[in-house]
């Protein structure tokens, strides 16, 4: 499903919202102890994930029904994200994207994919435990992964053991 002129226009202004948010969101993070994980990779274009995008919700959205529904009408009108359940343990709303183009993995409508779209993956890099697609061709990297793996090898530690240690704690 391709976009209209009119459905850039709207995506356009939200994504101009959605970028201050997250300017404004990442400045705080910066400010206090919050280091995030850097971003390590490229995107293979797997397409993994546009099959279910999923959107956490805040309080209003999650318990008050009109706004959610809004958030859904939302969604579905304007991003094209078709409703699919809702995960009550991760407190977030599960879509089907129909600008998804199954035969070629890509968005058909990539210029004018909505913000969420175009911060994935660096969204789950401010996360403690990032999670990635299996998939993907990013990964998070440790910031201090190379004084890591230096401290570990100076203390003796078996190379099998540091290669477990790469893999389960983002240093590679």
């Amino acid at each position: 499903m391709k976009d209209t002129f009119i459905r850039r226009v709207i995506k356009k202004i939200a994504l101009g919202c959605f970028g201050l948010d997250l300017k404004v969101t990442r400045s705080i993070k910066k400010l206090g102890s919050d280091k995030p994980f850097h971003l390590a990779g490229t995107c293979n274009q797997c397409g993994s994930c546009c099959e279910e995008p999923t959107i956490g919700a805040g309080g209003l959205v999650w318990y008050v029904p009109l706004i959610r529904k809004l958030f859904l009408i939302w969604q579905h009108r304007v991003n094209g994200f078709e409703f699919l359940e809702r995960d009550i343990s991760q407190r977030s709303f599960v879509f089907k994207c129909t600008h998804l183009d199954k035969s070629t993995g890509l968005c058909d409508s990539y210029e004018s994919r909505p913000g969420m779209c175009r911060d994935y993956p660096r969204i789950h890099l401010y996360s403690a435990d990032p999670d990635f697609f299996q998939d993907c061709g990013y990964r998070p990297l440790d910031p201090q992964a190379s004084q890591i793996i230096k401290n570990l090898e100076e203390h003796g530690v078996p190379g099998e053991q540091v290669e477990e240690m790469k893999k389960d704690f983002f240093l590679e």
